[in-house]
């Protein structure tokens, strides 16, 4: 099976008629995190603003029926874009950790594409590992990306 990189996404994504679905989390006054989620349109017109008030949209999903496979998360730093910081509540570059997931349900077909923007110093990722899984990529994976040099600038 192919790697799922984040520039391929749309690939996995476009032979589905998919539907947004947004969520936001807040602790008091403050955003804690801003999420964008897409299903496909079969699952998603069964979703609506109330219920997800309450639940996760992955709860509304299984109470549909769907029963979760494979889940391909990533794990990234980016900067906030004056979009993000308005809403976090954060000055415009500040560190966020981003994280991508994608979904697929028991016949390996993609059943939610979510994109979760987070603060650093309010946030953070915690995963229950088992020992039997932690040197494979079950456990996650490194990837450092390493962008040839580039030559010096003549005066």
């Amino acid at each position: 099976m192919e790697r799922w990189q984040p520039s391929c996404a749309r690939r996995w994504l476009a032979p589905f008629c998919w539907r947004p679905v947004g969520r936001c989390l807040t602790s008091g006054a403050t955003l804690q995190l801003a999420s964008s989620s897409w299903v496909p349109a079969r699952l998603g017109k069964r979703v609506s603003v109330a219920p997800l008030r309450k639940h996760a949209l992955y709860e509304i999903l299984m109470a549909q029926g769907v029963k979760f496979g494979r889940v391909i998360q990533e794990i990234t730093a980016e900067v906030a874009d004056p979009a993000r910081a308005r809403l976090l509540n954060v000055e415009i570059g500040a560190p966020l950790l981003k994280m991508v997931r994608l979904l697929h349900d028991l016949d390996a077909q993609p059943v939610q594409h979510l994109t979760v923007s987070m603060t650093a110093e309010r946030s953070r990722v915690l995963m229950d590992i088992p020992g039997e899984t932690i040197n494979t990529l079950t456990a996650g994976q490194l990837v450092h990306e390493v962008h040839p040099a580039r030559s010096p600038r003549t005066a």
